[in-house]
């Protein structure tokens, strides 16, 4: 059974359209429009000159209240979804930041002895696929990859020493990218 909505239910759910504001202030100056219109050719309302300016003046009043109130909202509205997406991005980068130092880290470690044995390879080979892989760009997977081809293959310590550089490189121009 589902639940009736109101009217007011209804206008919430129009007002949380992002560019909403954009129809609703044509229509309002399109009301104001007619108001005045309507205000100064029309004998509707029998007053004099100054009643008939304080009616203006209070409709007027009512239109820019409105006017102003859905402005705000969308405001607020744009201010959050900014807000949410500053926060998501400084969690993945703090996360991608982490992750990068852990594998550098382990790396460095590496580059330190001079060798590296065959099962350190495949670690940094699975870390590379699997926590790695999940935040670096294509681009840089690839670089990372082929700079482990070198060290996989060629075992000297200037070598490691070089690729693990060219590493850290590609790792923190991924980092700057989202900045």
């Amino acid at each position: 059974m589902k639940k009736k909505r109101g009217l007011g239910a209804a206008i919430q759910v129009i007002l949380r359209k992002k560019y909403i504001w954009i129809p609703i202030l044509a229509l309002t100056v399109i009301l104001v429009i007619l108001f005045h219109f309507i205000g100064n050719t029309s004998n509707l309302l029998p007053l004099d000159e100054a009643p008939k300016k304080w009616v203006d003046a209070c409709l007027e009043a009512m239109v820019t209240a409105f006017i102003t109130v859905v402005l705000l909202k969308a405001q607020t509205t744009e201010q959050t979804e900014s807000e949410l997406k500053k926060e998501r991005f400084a969690v993945l980068f703090a996360k991608k930041s982490e992750t990068y130092d852990a594998y550098l880290n382990e790396l460095v470690a590496i580059a330190n002895r001079g060798s590296i044995t065959k099962e350190e390879f495949l670690k940094l080979v699975d870390d590379l696929n699997f926590k790695i892989g999940m935040y670096v760009s294509d681009e840089a997977n690839d670089v990372i990859a082929e700079q482990l081809d070198i060290i996989g293959s060629n075992h000297d310590a200037k070598t490691i020493k070089n690729c693990i550089y060219n590493i850290a490189h590609e790792l923190k121009n991924d980092l700057q990218v989202g900045l």
